[in-house]
């Protein structure tokens, strides 16, 4: 296949340029060909287009070496190669220096094929290379970094146009110049170290280094190659700013550690297999007053917490951060006691750019001051109001109080007033009934019952005077020694139970006498008694049940015993019993839980069991019953 060829050929003999075609044709090339013998036809036939120009060196009015000045002021870059049959040795090597392609006498008309190919590979060759520099020179132009070619002396072979290295000294001052002529001594050895060491070891070598150009200081980050075992190239970047940023970084780390550091909180930082990171003064030392711990970097937090509750919340919440979570609450640490500490704390995620978590920070703010007043005021609170419910307390009871003694003071008028103005009528009706029992033992049934109803009246109502006279007037005893056995069949005679109770007596027949007033004695007996039975068989205000009757078990059991020098005489029943918002009034004067009854029974009996140097007990559980325990002197031996 043949290889076009677009050829200008400079011949004034036509028949040694057909010569040449010829050879071209036999060495597998297709000329399209033109032939000229003058300058101006020379000079018109000059195309970008043309591969070749073949040049006799001897024309008559023209030679080659004009022909190629001629070729080299167009730069058209189109290869000459000179042709001739009388060229010495000198003129081809000066023609070659002129720029000629190469040469060749006419007599070896052979070599030409070869020849033009080689001229044609080597042109092909240099537009190649010339592409290259091009583009080298594109690049090197587009470079906003440091490019520097340097040889093994450190000679600047090629820079980098926009090069920052400009600013300090101008780009064709330093082209042929070594860096001990161009840079400080100090700066100029350190370079020649990286450009040695790559070149001798075939590695990239990194380097940072600062110049001061113009007053300034300006930092460059780079990278040393070899490209041959003579020449390297240097490619940095200005990390001034970065080179800022980091001063300014280390300045703000030293400011902040400062602060940290002087800080009273405890701060601290983990990673997420909870090494510490950093830690201040007021961290170590908490931990060394709380479990005496030495902490230090890298170890585990969890390796100190010495109080297992503490080494658990404190996973917790490490593990929570760790997760994503911001938080504050409060916490203690350390043992239970004095030494224990209690604190405010703030866990936040430390992140690294990309957004995941890699440590928690930790703000323990220690508020036990503030806890321990809390708790004192608390405390304060608590007595505060505890002092207030007393007080309350107080003033209720002294109201009672006075509500006491004020019905005490209208039941001592009315004792006096009225007592013993009820007991002359209740006389007269007493002997009344007397009489017409007397008169009319035939009398019917239902007169008789009328009668008996009358004359069991007369007497509460009698009882009931006692009562008041008894409570409202100074008390005089006349105390001597009495068997408690006989006082008690004196009492039960005179105030019988109903048959419908079972009545069931326990009195030891050692037990001692008693120093007391026998009549008072008997009317504290009949009094306890009289209420037992009424518990058992009369409806109460205490409890909505019926009364109890002795097909369901109503009893009554009267028992005594010495207790150390005093006789204790139990009067126990079964009956309804005593509510518990009622036991504190059961002495109380005007208080009663019978349907019938003005409430003096049992302040008279409190008051002359007192008189007698005694007193009244009582026990009693609701719906099963009550005990009242008079307590009585022994005589005393003599």
């Amino acid at each position: 296949m043949s290889v076009p060829l677009h050829l200008l050929v400079l011949e004034d003999n036509p028949s040694d340029a057909e010569l040449i075609i010829y050879e071209l044709r036999r060495a597998g090339f297709e000329p399209d060909w033109k032939r000229v013998e003058t300058e101006a036809d020379f000079l018109a036939a000059l195309d970008p287009t043309l591969d070749l120009i073949l040049a006799d060196y001897r024309l008559p009015q023209f030679d080659g070496l004009r022909a190629l000045n001629l070729v080299r002021e167009s730069k058209l870059g189109i290869p000459l190669l000179i042709i001739s049959g009388t060229i010495g040795e000198d003129l081809a090597v000066e023609a070659m220096k002129k720029g000629a392609a190469d040469y060749l006498l006419k007599d070896r008309l052979a070599r030409l094929g070869p020849a033009v190919k080689q001229v044609l590979e080597r042109k092909q060759a240099e537009e190649k290379l010339s592409a290259s520099e091009n583009e080298l020179r594109a690049l090197f132009a587009a470079m906003t970094d440091v490019v520097i070619v340097l040889d093994a002396e450190g000679r600047y072979l090629r820079i980098a146009p926009t090069s920052p290295i400009n600013l300090y000294r101008p780009l064709e001052e330093m082209l042929g110049k070594t860096i001990h002529e161009v840079l400080p001594k100090e700066q100029a050895d350190f370079m020649m170290a990286k450009i040695s060491e790559a070149i001798r070891t075939n590695q990239v070598v990194p380097s940072e280094y600062a110049l001061q150009i113009d007053g300034k200081e300006i930092w460059f980050a780079g990278n040393t190659t070899r490209l041959s075992e003579n020449s390297a190239i240097w490619v940095a970047h200005d990390i001034t700013e970065r080179k800022r940023a980091e001063a300014q970084l280390v300045e703000h780390h030293a400011t902040l550690n400062a602060i940290l550091e002087s800080s009273a909180t405890p701060v601290f930082s983990i990673d997420n297999q909870y090494r510490y990171t950093s830690f201040n003064k007021a961290h170590a030392a908490i931990m060394k007053i709380l479990y005496g711990a030495e902490i230090e970097m890298g170890h585990s937090i969890l390796d100190y917490q010495i109080v297992p509750e503490d080494r658990e919340i404190s996973q917790k919440n490490i593990d929570r951060a760790l997760f994503g979570q911001q938080f504050i609450e409060s916490a203690y640490s350390g043992e239970p006691g004095p030494t224990r500490r209690y604190f405010e704390v703030a866990h936040n995620p430390i992140c690294d750019p990309t957004g995941n978590i890699i440590g928690v920070s930790v703000f323990a703010s220690d508020i036990t001051e503030r806890k321990q007043v809390e708790e004192t005021l608390q405390t304060y609170s608590s007595r505060l109001a505890a002092d207030v419910i007393e007080r309350t307390r107080e003033l209720q009871e002294a109201q009672e109080q006075l509500v006491r003694h004020e019905k005490l003071a209208v039941l001592g008028q009315l004792a006096g007033g009225v007592g013993h103005e009820l007991r002359n009528p209740l006389g007269v009706i007493s002997n009344s009934v007397y009489y017409l029992k007397t008169v009319q033992p035939e009398a019917n049934e239902k007169i008789k019952k009328h009668l008996d109803l009358i004359e069991q009246e007369m007497h509460n109502a009698a009882r009931i005077v006692s009562d008041l006279l008894d409570y409202a007037r100074e008390i005089s005893t006349d105390p001597q020694p009495v068997s408690i056995r006989e006082l008690l069949e004196q009492t039960l005679s005179r105030f019988p139970v109903p048959d419908s109770i079972q009545v069931s007596l326990k009195i030891p027949g050692n037990l001692p006498q008693v120093y007391a007033d026998p009549l008072h004695v008997q009317q504290i007996l009949g009094n306890l008694i009289t209420n037992a039975w009424q518990a058992i068989s009369m409806p109460s205000l205490n409890t909505k049940t019926g009364p109890v009757t002795l097909e369901n078990g109503g009893k009554l059991t009267i028992s005594a015993h010495k207790r150390r020098q005093m006789v204790a005489i139990a009067v126990k029943d079964n009956g309804t019993g005593i509510t518990p918002e009622n036991m504190e009034k059961l002495f109380e004067p005007l208080f009663s839980t019978k349907v019938t009854g003005i409430g003096l029974g049992l302040a008279v009996s409190k008051k002359l069991a007192e008189a007698n140097g005694g007193r009244i007990e009582v026990t009693s559980e609701a719906g099963k019953g009550s005990t009242f325990t008079l307590y009585l002197p022994v005589v005393e031996s003599s």
